[in-house]
């Protein structure tokens, strides 16, 4: 008998100037939320959504419990250009078991002011700063951006 595991991981690309000066690579833990509306689409019917990739800001305390209409130990950044949060634009799993964007560079966010990523998310809102709709799944990673700088956020989700 073999065991299902849901692995994510985030993947965080660092920009000034045009070039690449950093890449960061952090795995997901699905909240209870996530986790719940994941065996409903499944095995009750739920419909599917589109999800969407939030940046969480600086020192963020993580909770399985965690919602997007709360989450007290953590707060989104909204401080890119952007007017709402990327789409995660997924391809077709076929036979390798991974759900993964459809362009190698993910969401792409833009910052005129110096900020500090503490994290990242999946929502089913497309909202810049709201609190409502589905949180999949939360992770950490600590980046410094410089006025100007711009990243790119991907997501790859497995069944291993």
């Amino acid at each position: 008998m073999s065991r299902i595991a849901l692995r994510g991981m985030f993947t965080l690309r660092q920009f000034r100037g045009g070039l690449l000066i950093a890449e960061h690579a952090f795995p997901n833990a699905v909240v209870n939320e996530g986790a719940n509306l994941l065996l409903e689409t499944m095995f009750r019917s739920a419909a599917a959504r589109t999800w969407y990739i939030g940046l969480i800001a600086s020192a963020p305390t993580l909770n399985n419990a965690d919602t997007m209409g709360s989450h007290p130990g953590w707060a989104e950044l909204t401080a890119y250009s952007q007017g709402a949060r990327a789409p995660w634009v997924l391809s077709n799993p076929a036979s390798n078991r991974r759900l993964v964007n459809v362009t190698a560079e993910g969401a792409v966010y833009s910052f005129p002011v110096a900020a500090t990523i503490g994290g990242a998310f999946l929502t089913d809102s497309s909202a810049k700063g709201g609190n409502t709709g589905a949180l999949f799944c939360t992770a950490t990673v600590g980046v410094t951006l410089l006025a100007g700088d711009g990243v790119t956020m991907s997501y790859q989700l497995q069944v291993a």
